[in-house]
Formats: structure tokens, C-alpha cells, sequence
């Protein structure tokens, strides 16, 4: 018979949680996490064991706020797409702007780290390659019917994009071109527009 697991009662304060992930979100984004074990994860976010745990079932808990955080901080190119007040380059080249920023400090290794030791936090990569697909062929069929796009599939352009995106959340194929993130996604991008706006 052993003893029975106690169902641990959490405290529930974002606030806490957000700030730990302040603290540490850059250094995971850039070197990974697998290499973390708990006693340097507890002096990172300047806790003890027993407070970290009030708060945080683990430590794939805790990336997995990163995860969201910068997931979330990514998908603000959407905004910046249905950003009507702009013109329709302008949204696009915005959105371009916002996308760099938010993957700069992101590494293949940090993305390799989720997908090999935490899959099913995986799952959300995918959802967000889904998003960025949907938010980009609502973006392309606007310009096609406005004519701002030369004579195109708007669901072919969101999906070429999307097997971009996928190249990006891909460890192996980032590390072996030996090109950021940010290097990619702007020249992806930036090459992209001079093929698919109609002369103005």
C-alpha cells in the first residue's frame, strides 16, 4: 500500500507567474530549457522549491507560459493586418515589422527542446501555424478583391506562408542554414512583396 498522492492546492496569482516568466523568458527563448534542471530553475526565478511549487506544477509548466507569452506576442502581427486605418502595404509591412520582433530572441533550440521534450505542448506550435494561415488568407483575399494584389490564389500565397512558417519551426533546417529567425522571416517576406502587390 504506500501513500496516496495529496492533491497539491495551487495559489493562483498570475501576477507571480508572469513575473517569473519575465525573469527568465529571455534566457529560455535563447538557450533552451532541457539542459535546466530544477535548483538552477529555482535560483533563475529567486525562489525556494516549496513557493515555486505553490504556484507552478513544474517546469514544463512554467515553459509553457513562456510558450503561450511568446506565442501570443508572435500572433500580434494579426493586429497589425486588420489594422484598416493603414494602407494595405503598410498593414503588410507592419505586420512583417511585428513578426521580426517577436521571434527575435526565439532559438531553434528552444523550439527543438519543446518538440523533443515536451510534445504536448507541441500542439500549440501547431495551433499557431493554423492561426497565421487563416489571419493571412483573410489578409491576401482582402487584397485580391480590392485590388491590391496581382491576380493570385489568396489561399495558395497563406499556404506557402504557412510551409515557411513550419521551415521556421523546424530546429534542424534553421540550424543547418545558420540564419536567425528574423533574418528569415524578413527576407521571406520582404521578397514576397515585391512579387504579389499590384502596381499602384
Amino acid at each position: 500500500m504506500g501513500r496516496q498522492a495529496l492533491q497539491k492546492l495551487r495559489i493562483e496569482n498570475s501576477k507571480t507567474i508572469e513575473s517569473w516568466v519575465g525573469d527568465i523568458k529571455d534566457e529560455i527563448l535563447e538557450h533552451g530549457f532541457a539542459h535546466i534542471r530544477m535548483p538552477q530553475l529555482l535560483k533563475m526565478v529567486g525562489v525556494s522549491r516549496a513557493t515555486f511549487y505553490n504556484h507552478v506544477e513544474s517546469r514544463d509548466a512554467l515553459i509553457a507560459h513562456i510558450l503561450t507569452a511568446q506565442l501570443q506576442e508572435i500572433g500580434s502581427f494579426a493586429q497589425e493586418l486588420r489594422m484598416t486605418t493603414r494602407s494595405y502595404k503598410e498593414r503588410y509591412h507592419e505586420a512583417v515589422a511585428a513578426a521580426c520582433v517577436s521571434i527575435a530572441g526565439v532559438s531553434s533550440r528552444f523550439l527543438a527542446d519543446v518538440r523533443d521534450h515536451i510534445p504536448e505542448l507541441w500542439k500549440q506550435v501547431e495551433a499557431f501555424r493554423n492561426f497565421a494561415q487563416d489571419e493571412l488568407t483573410r489578409f491576401y483575399q482582402e487584397g485580391q478583391n480590392q485590388g491590391y494584389l496581382k491576380s493570385c490564389d489568396p489561399s495558395l500565397l497563406a499556404l506557402a506562408d504557412r510551409i515557411m512558417i513550419e521551415g521556421l519551426s523546424n530546429p534542424e533546417l534553421i540550424q543547418a542554414q545558420s540564419i536567425s529567425l528574423v533574418e528569415m522571416v524578413k527576407h521571406y517576406f520582404d521578397t514576397r512583396a515585391q512579387g504579389i502587390f499590384a502596381d499602384a
